[in-house]
């Protein structure tokens, strides 16, 4: 075991983070995931591994969840500005899978009247409203 000693290790985050790397790779993302909340609640500080959680989520189809990863990643590192071009990148694919996308949201508001099913209304007015609120609140 000295020979161990003398080269360095990776930590146990760190190896379930590589090994959840190659899940994505092989689109186990369920296997990806559980990797990452190892590595996660052994080191919770390292924006990649959310950064990189949220990717498996969001290959998933679970958008909200991996918004939620993305963000974190993007407060933990704030001035990484390779991770924040990353979290940018990804947080736009986040907001292309929603049913409603944000041009023609907003082209409604300069029209008189609304023409939106109120159905289809009430189910994305709660997805922007948390969106804005979570964007409002945390800047």
């Amino acid at each position: 075991s000295d020979l161990d000693q003398r080269q360095p290790q990776p930590s146990p985050a760190e190896t379930r983070f590589l090994q959840a790397l190659d899940m994505i790779e092989r689109k186990q993302y369920r296997a990806a995931i559980q990797y990452l909340n190892f590595a996660i609640s052994a080191q919770p500080n390292v924006a990649r591994y959310y950064l990189h959680r949220g990717i498996a989520h969001l290959k998933q189809g679970n958008a909200g969840m991996a918004k939620a990863d993305f963000l974190q990643a993007s407060r933990l590192e704030p001035n990484n500005a390779e991770l924040m071009a990353e979290v940018r990148r990804w947080l736009q694919q986040v907001t292309t899978q929603q049913p409603v996308p944000v041009s023609s949201a907003s082209r409604q508001t300069s029209q008189p009247q609304k023409v939106v099913p109120p159905s289809r209304k009430v189910e994305s007015g709660g997805f922007w409203s948390r969106l804005f609120g979570i964007f409002g609140k945390k800047k």
